[in-house]
């Protein structure tokens, strides 16, 4: 049951931002950005969703001692959750979750297997890239939440 309900996060998540890029026919600026394409409803249903079908399959690839690792991260969703307009006064709120989850997820990784933390690499020769040739790219964010996302979600299933 676990791993589908790990499935169905994923499943989630693909058409979550499957919508958004239809809607404006690019990558969104980064998944928060979705708040201000599709109904805030969606967005805050999406995190919940995620939170809960994320949870079992977290805390059980964590050391018992370590859980509260998951605890934390699942805590950064709830608080992207509660504040999905980021250029309103719950910015910090929703900065502080995404940061929360995104660190804490790869703590995850790290306690399971952390050969996946290569994962990175991709994000940062695209960033590094963008510098480089003074072009910054609108969507660095995005594909850096797909990749702190990725790397738990593949972690999981494994």
């Amino acid at each position: 049951m676990i791993k589908v309900m790990l499935i169905m996060a994923i499943v989630l998540a693909v058409v979550y931002a499957g919508l958004a890029r239809k809607k404006i026919g690019d990558n969104p600026v980064s998944v928060s950005s979705i708040s201000y394409i599709l109904p805030s409803w969606m967005f805050t249903a999406f995190f919940g969703l995620e939170s809960i079908l994320l949870a079992p399959s977290i805390f059980e690839h964590m050391p018992e001692d370590w859980q509260f690792i998951g605890f934390i991260s699942l805590f950064g969703l709830w608080a992207v959750a509660a504040s999905p307009y980021f250029h309103t006064e719950a910015k910090v709120l929703h900065y502080f979750g995404g940061y929360l989850f995104c660190v804490a997820a790869q703590v995850i990784v790290t306690f399971n297997q952390p050969f996946l933390l290569l994962g990175w690499l991709p994000v940062v020769c695209y960033v590094i890239s963008g510098l480089l040739t003074k072009n910054k790219r609108e969507d660095e964010t995005f594909w850096a939440e797909v990749t702190a996302y990725s790397i738990l979600v593949i972690c999981l299933i494994f």
